[in-house]
């Protein structure tokens, strides 16, 4: 009917005033209203509406019972609530309106009422791999955004964490043993600093922590290298010679969001890296690490001293899912050390090599060669390099 002619008699695009329609040669009108402002939707009969991301509407209930439903209500009209999901009960709908009415089209006595729901793989255009999804991030965040489930994001982002698993006594630090530090300035709030080592079979250990607020850059850094000269048993002020002279190899990794913390810290003889601040991978990295069975121990340790870092593993808890982001942990109290554990996790961490064995010293070896002398009934000088090599088995 329309063929090489528009369809459209007019159409606003104007998001900044929310003036947004087109309107159909054929007297049709698509309106789009945020309901950030509702009042747009007051007084108008509609056949047709699509709450569309419904999950991230504030106080959808009330929205919908007091602004929507009676503009269908004339017309008969019809409702679709097209959405991914954001938990059961969001901050924002504390009634679980969304979730109740998602159980009702499942429902088969509520004949007015119908749900369906699809994984994001079943969208043609869709191009990223389930499988390697799956694997890279957390069980509950992969069968929301992905499968579209509307799962319980309750307690602990780290909920595999174990006091008594996890939790370890101190212990000597192998000196041969990579470092791996992390900072969150925090930017207004805590500055966090978390220390850990790998040992040679990869295992990472949380063995120190620190905190403070409105410090000085330059005392902070006074601080961590005490911290650091402490852990090895070294006078303070000792660390950079003590690191040199043992070959001890720290990274530290900052966070990427403040650059002049990097800058600072470089200039006061604390060189850094910019932290890998994907924030699904950090949490994935961590929650791996964590992962234990009755036949798979953990890969991740916490020293008993560190006891703010533990008690961050058991509260740091999940927040509100935006309307660009999928799920992330909460901004609470306890992210700022969980922020340092991300940025370590999320590095590259290369396991510790062996421990050199130390050349013999001249004591070392008389005391060696005596050995041999007793053995043979010879001086040690009398025996020959034969004897000597065989190391007493000769016989």
């Amino acid at each position: 009917m329309f063929s090489g002619v528009s369809p459209l008699e007019n159409a606003v695009y104007n998001e900044s005033q929310g003036n947004m329609f087109i309107r159909t040669k054929w007297g049709s009108t698509v309106k789009c209203i945020s309901l950030e402002r509702p009042g747009g939707a007051f007084g108008e009969e509609v056949d047709l509406i699509v709450m569309s991301e419904a999950a991230q509407i504030k106080n959808p209930k009330r929205l919908y019972q007091q602004v929507l439903r009676g503009r269908i209500a004339s017309r008969l009209g019809d409702v679709i609530i097209p959405t991914t999901p954001a938990g059961r009960k969001p901050r924002h709908d504390d009634e679980e309106w969304l979730y109740e009415m998602y159980q009702k089209g499942l429902d088969p006595d509520q004949e007015d009422y119908f749900t369906r729901e699809w994984p994001s793989w079943e969208n043609p255009t869709f191009l990223e791999d389930p499988y390697e999804l799956r694997n890279e991030l957390d069980p509950l965040i992969f069968a929301e955004q992905y499968e579209g489930k509307f799962v319980v994001f309750a307690g602990s982002v780290y909920s595999k964490f174990s006091p008594e698993i996890h939790i370890i006594s101190p212990f000597t630090i192998p000196k041969h043993w990579h470092r791996y530090e992390a900072i969150d300035p925090g930017f207004s709030g805590e500055f966090a600093w978390v220390a850990a080592v790998v040992s040679e079979t990869g295992n990472l250990y949380i063995i120190d922590e620190y905190s403070d607020q409105e410090c000085l850059f330059k005392d902070r850094v006074e601080a961590i290298k005490n911290r650091r000269c402490e852990e090895y048993g070294i006078p303070h002020g000792m660390w950079d010679i003590f690191a040199r002279k043992n070959n001890i190899r720290t990274t530290l990794y900052i966070d990427p969001e403040d650059p002049q913390c990097l800058a600072e810290l470089m200039a006061l003889g604390l060189p850094g890296l910019r932290a890998n601040n994907n924030v699904m991978v950090g949490v994935d990295r961590v929650s791996r690490r964590l992962n234990w069975t009755a036949s798979h121990t953990p890969s991740l340790y916490v020293a008993s001293d560190c006891i703010s870092t533990a008690e961050c593993f058991e509260k740091h808890s999940w927040g509100e899912k935006t309307s660009t982001d999928i799920r992330k942990p909460a901004n609470d109290r306890y992210k700022h050390k969980m922020d340092c554990v991300r940025y370590i996790c999320a590095g590259s961490i290369v396991p510790s090599p062996p421990p050199v064995q130390p050349a013999p010293t001249e004591e070392t070896l008389w005391e060696m060669m005596m050995q041999l002398s007793n053995r043979f009934k010879k001086d040690p000088y009398a025996m020959s390099a034969y004897e000597r090599r065989m190391g007493g088995y000769a016989r």
